[in-house]
């Protein structure tokens, strides 16, 4: 055969081969795939797009699960408490454990001191100083929380230990007089020196309020609290045979932090 024939053989050839593919064609052709893997399904139509992993519970920014209060307070002596006694001021410090963001229990203890109104006893050279402890145990609710504000209100029983002091009176005798409010009970006239002496009296009681906070930081918020406190005193009695309590009221205004 001639160069010429030869060489349009060899064209004719080449132009009946088939083109090869690429590895692109080759994965798109079912007829390429193993026999043994299986095809991708869509997902069913009515079937619910999947739901992310719960995340752990997270407490408010103001309500942590256990928390500490210190704060200072103005004492207002309410009822006939406060015909003997002038306004006090002392402090409180307390421990909050809270299960929910919506209620805790709280532990607190208080001191606070009055000084005693003069002209008590009929004697107008009198002084002294009364001052009060308590321990109590409150629940706390919190109807209203947000991101800084937060309104909650509280109560519980207490124990109470109250002290009286008279340190000075003017006068050579006291009339019979009876004040259990200054634990103090004479059914006969006695020197007037006789009732310059401390006493004091342990009691139960409770008591109920309201506060608000805000936040100041992360960490810290500010409270301003109003409580009352009713505690019951021991029984006196007096000449004529009438029975006086003790009982003590008090109204204490806190402003402190709690963090």
């Amino acid at each position: 055969m001639k160069p010429f024939g030869r060489w349009l053989l060899a064209s004719a050839l080449a132009l009946a081969a088939p083109a090869p593919r690429s590895a692109a064609q080759s994965a798109d052709d079912p007829a390429d795939q193993p026999a043994d893997q299986p095809a991708a399904q869509p997902p069913p139509a009515d079937q619910p797009p999947p739901q992310p992993a719960p995340q752990p519970a997270e407490y408010h920014p103001l309500v942590r699960p256990l928390s500490f209060n210190i704060g200072g307070e103005m004492s207002i002596p309410v009822g006939p408490t406060a015909n003997r006694f002038d306004i006090g001021w002392g402090f409180t410090l307390g421990a909050t454990f809270s299960p929910s963001r919506f209620w805790g229990i709280q532990g607190e203890y208080q001191f606070s001191y009055y000084g005693v109104r003069p002209g008590l006893l009929g004697l107008d050279g009198l002084s002294g100083y009364h001052y009060l402890h308590y321990f109590d145990l409150n629940f706390v609710g919190r109807p209203v929380t947000s991101d800084r504000f937060e309104i909650y209100v509280l109560a519980g029983p207490g124990l109470y230990y109250r002290r009286v002091a008279i340190t000075q009176v003017t006068g050579v005798a006291v009339v019979p007089y009876c004040d259990p409010y200054l634990f103090i009970c004479y059914n006969t006239a006695v020197p007037a020196e006789s009732v310059i002496a401390a006493r004091d009296a342990w009691g139960f009681g409770v008591d109920a309020g309201v506060g608000v906070a805000f936040g100041l930081v992360s960490t810290a918020r500010l409270y301003l609290e109003a409580r009352y406190h009713y505690v019951f005193g021991p029984e006196f009695t007096n000449a004529a045979g009438q029975s006086q309590r003790a009982d003590g009221q008090y109204l204490p205004l806190v402003l402190g932090v709690k963090f």
